[in-house]
């Protein structure tokens, strides 16, 4: 999920996360950019499909199916996250990223409601991935896929024959499966992403009755909904890999460190800043960035360290996400204006990282665009 899931997590990022100094990366599914009949063997996990075309994939999927985040979500659950996050980013920033990347998947609305409701409110935006349609299990057996309710009565049954490959947004690309069967409704078919449980232990899928609305993101009636399964009959070694593979697909490299960066002078700080909004240090991700005197902007013409790409905004390049520790020295006399749209505005303008023993003294920053953030 993590292409689809970019956008989503950006505005999140934006508004839930810039005071917090935490960090999150769009959601993952191993089998990003992977062709549909082909395979990337470049890590243990690296898709599902393992060199099968797409026809007899679906055979590969046979098992009954609860909903994923139903299951990883649940509260005995909450120390492997805790322990899969820290691993990665370290205890202090473990709880808020193992929430984060827990409530990304896990909205309550899809489709045109979902539409409606995050066109005026983009820091809601979080993605459905639960099973829609009075199913409660899905169950693949060969090319047959079935479906029942929550008293276990059956919702529906069709066999299914592969039909072409296909792509969410040109982001997911998937195997689309169409039954012939005349009263399936919106079952008649079935958008496969290249998972199973042997290689990421869950499964993705989309169905629907119109495929050119299966193929949108953010428009129709799927809309920010993408169905994800883990078998009934798992073992906890089974949850346990897929939480650990959702943590360190979307998580990894944000504990690693290197030598810190030190700034001394209203130049090196200017520097500083402009490398971080112009995308040329990566966002300084894994790194700390040492303030090693005060340093007086007056009559400095200052760009904020970190913004949102409006273009891209699954680029995090852009948003500061590593360490700035002031040691106790000030920055001071900064002035900031402007009357255009923004997301990021101050010393640290877009924050994912950790900002701390920073005094910042006798400095002005003004963002007038009603648009801005």
């Amino acid at each position: 999920m993590k292409k689809i899931l970019a956008p989503i997590l950006a505005m999140i990022m934006a508004f839930t996360l810039t005071a917090c100094g935490g960090y999150y990366a769009p959601a993952a599914s191993v089998a990003e950019e992977v062709p549909a009949a082909s395979v990337a063997e470049e890590s243990p996990s690296a898709s599902a499909a393992e060199e099968v075309p797409a026809d007899p994939f679906l055979t590969q999927l046979s098992g009954t199916y609860d909903e994923l985040f139903t299951v990883i979500c649940d509260p005995q659950y909450d120390q492997l996250w805790l322990d899969d996050c820290a691993a990665i980013v370290g205890e202090d920033m473990a709880p808020m990223c193992a929430e984060m990347l827990k409530a990304a998947c896990t909205g309550t609305i899809y489709g045109e409601e979902a539409v409606a409701a995050y066109a005026d409110a983009p820091e809601e935006a979080f993605f459905d991935c639960y099973f829609i349609g009075g199913v409660s299990q899905f169950i693949f057996d060969g090319n047959t896929i079935s479906g029942v309710d929550d008293a276990g009565e059956m919702v529906f049954s069709h066999d299914y024959a592969y039909v072409q490959d296909l792509s969410i947004a040109g982001m997911l690309d998937g195997y689309l499966y169409e039954t012939a069967d005349e009263d399936a409704g919106e079952f008649q078919y079935f958008l496969l992403l290249p998972d199973t449980p042997a290689t990421t232990y869950h499964i993705e899928f989309r169905y629907g009755s119109d495929i050119d609305a299966m193929t949108q993101y953010a428009e129709g009636p799927y809309a920010y909904w993408l169905a994800a399964g883990i078998l009934a009959d798992r073992d906890e070694a089974m949850v346990e890999n897929v939480i650990n593979l959702f943590a360190t697909e979307n998580l990894e490299g944000m504990g690693e460190e290197t030598e810190p960066i030190e700034i001394g002078t209203p130049d090196e700080l200017v520097a500083f800043a402009e490398s971080v909004s112009d995308g040329s240090a990566g966002g300084y991700a894994g790194q700390t960035i040492l303030l090693t005197a005060d340093i007086d902007l007056s009559g400095v013409e200052w760009v904020p360290a970190g913004t949102m790409d409006l273009n891209d905004m699954g680029n995090y390049d852009t948003m500061f996400m590593g360490t700035f520790d002031g040691q106790g020295h000030k920055i001071s006399n900064v002035t900031w204006e402007s009357d255009e749209p923004v997301v990021g505005a101050g010393i640290i303008g877009m924050n994912l990282g950790t900002v701390k023993n920073l005094v910042v003294e006798n400095s002005s920053i003004t963002a007038t665009n009603p648009y801005g953030m």
